[in-house]
């Protein structure tokens, strides 16, 4: 059966061993098989299976210390992987005494689902404390099993952090186990992380091929709790190329692929915000503010997995005129931010919500010259070009002061200007009364915070309002907003006469 595992023939691999347990064995070798089984089956995504099985084994009597130890840790990784996982299940092996449970993968896996718990609760030092624990347990494990998995979900908490030395070194340890033990099954794995840590870095070609040589390695071989996720990975990149009909392609077909994973945990937060991406991206305003509502931003790991996604809802809500959700996101990852003191990535992208909201112009080049996430970088420097009324080549090689110093060029070229630009001559009537008055004040050079106490209502409403506004005309920033409405002041004078006989 391990011969079978290590060419990677977990169907076959299976089928023997189970074949075999029909045929009836001693109750010892049942046990051994049984347990090995328990690996193959959470790869192939069976993880109620898999932790029936390790159920069978461990009521067995005076099992051997190798076949308990490995079915309590094969049973803990399956609890693990259905986000069914808690404290409770890693308090009676970590309260043994050290002489028992040191260097044994129980206490190992242990470890790693305590550094999941804290990772999906946002807290980034708790999660990775228990990590690191868990990764220095796992290398003295005599079992092959459960060595690799520890350091691979090191190398996943790092490169989400931007520390992409030290995840490149946990992912080169967890390949090391998986090539010397001939552990094929969970190569896609690594694969998988890999291309992940590729993405972030901003390296879209080469994590497109490594995703789909992963995406074809997991469904050759039947390692199909890798397939829904790979194909996540790749809708993403899609959906970054621009190609959004292949990134919904891709996402049909993992909501297709994810039905293998029998006992499937709910879907990570980082698979939830890749679907509202995409199904946002030609939806009309009014089914996109419905998408909006949801409970995403009520996970932290979003917040550390994808820096740049409250500023994305603050964007997309402030589109459709959901103030709420706009301020809602900026909430959630304040307190996500607040809670991980040490990790800038956090930070910076509760920067990035809260100055695109604002408006804040030194907040964005802030973000820009912090951020590690080349797509959450990107698009703060479209954000600041919005912001400086657009005309501003952006380039990951452009400093981000020349952009902004670019914008400012505009802004006193438009100050400079007696006619606005675009066909409109003046600001149409079909503003509102509020809107009317923003506009007027805007044109006097107030700031929002300004405008908010002249006419009674809070900054971030004036901020929305002003949205409405640049929509309604067809401009991107308070600059053109400004030389429209002193075109139109100075045209009305004109008109009354009260430039004199002159």
């Amino acid at each position: 059966m391990r011969a079978l595992l290590s060419k990677g023939w977990i169907e076959s691999a299976v089928m023997l061993a189970e074949a075999t347990l029909n045929d009836g064995v001693p109750e010892e070798l049942a046990a051994e098989l049984r347990c090995a089984l328990i690996a193959p089956l959470i790869t192939s995504g069976h993880t109620d299976e898999a932790i029936a099985i390790a159920d069978q084994v461990l009521a067995v009597p005076d099992l051997s210390t190798t076949t308990f130890d490995d079915t309590a840790a094969g049973r803990m990784l399956a609890l693990v992987l259905q986000g069914d996982f808690a404290s409770d299940h890693a308090s009676k092996v970590l309260q043994e005494p050290d002489g028992t449970c040191h260097g044994q993968a129980r206490t190992a896996i242990a470890l790693t689902g305590l550094a999941h718990l804290e990772w999906s609760a946002g807290n980034v030092a708790e999660a990775l404390c228990w990590g690191r624990r868990a990764a220095t347990c796992a290398a003295s494990v005599k079992s092959a099993d459960w060595r690799w998995y520890p350091p691979l979900m090191m190398a996943e908490m790092l490169g989400e952090l931007g520390e992409f030395d030290d995840a490149e070194e946990m992912l080169r340890q967890a390949r090391a186990e998986i090539d010397q033990f001939g552990l094929t099954m969970h190569a896609a794995q690594a694969d998988l992380i890999r291309a992940r840590l590729l993405l972030r870095a901003g390296r879209q070609t080469a994590a497109r091929l490594t995703a789909e040589a992963c995406l074809s390695s997991a469904l050759e071989l039947g390692t199909l709790r890798v397939v829904p996720s790979a194909e996540s990975v790749l809708a993403l990149i899609a959906f970054r190329s621009g190609d959004v009909a292949l990134a919904r392609s891709y996402l049909r077909r993992c909501r297709e692929t994810s039905t293998y994973e029998q006992g499937s945990a709910a879907r990570s937060a980082r698979d939830e915000w890749i679907q509202l991406l995409v199904h946002t991206s030609k939806e009309d305003p009014s089914s996109i503010e419905a998408l909006l509502h949801t409970n995403l931003l009520h996970r932290p790991a979003l917040f550390v997995e994808e820096p740049g996604a409250a500023a994305w809802f603050v964007r997309v809500a402030m589109d459709v005129g959901d103030e709420k959700i706009a301020i809602k996101a900026i909430e959630a990852a304040h307190a996500v931010a607040n809670a991980n003191i040490g990790t800038p990535a956090v930070a910076t992208g509760a920067l990035h919500a809260r100055s695109l909201f604002e408006p804040n112009l030194d907040g964005l080049l802030q973000v820009i010259s912090e951020y590690g996430d080349a797509w959450a970088r990107e698009t703060a420097i479209k954000d600041l070009r919005a912001l400086l009324g657009g005309g501003v080549l952006s380039s990951d090689r452009r400093d981000s002061r020349n952009v902004a110093e670019s914008g400012r060029n505009d802004s006193t070229n438009a100050k400079n200007t007696d006619r606005p630009h675009g066909d409109a001559e003046s600001i149409p009537p079909d503003l509102t009364k509020t809107e009317r008055a923003i506009a007027e004040l805007v044109g006097q050079g107030l700031t929002n915070r300004q405008i908010a106490h002249r006419i009674f209502l809070s900054p971030h409403t004036v901020n929305y309002h002003l949205r409405r506004i640049f929509r309604k005309l067809g401009i991107n920033s308070r600059v053109e907003l400004a030389s429209r409405e002193r075109y139109a002041v100075r045209r009305e004078i004109r008109s009354s006469g009260r430039y004199g006989s002159s």
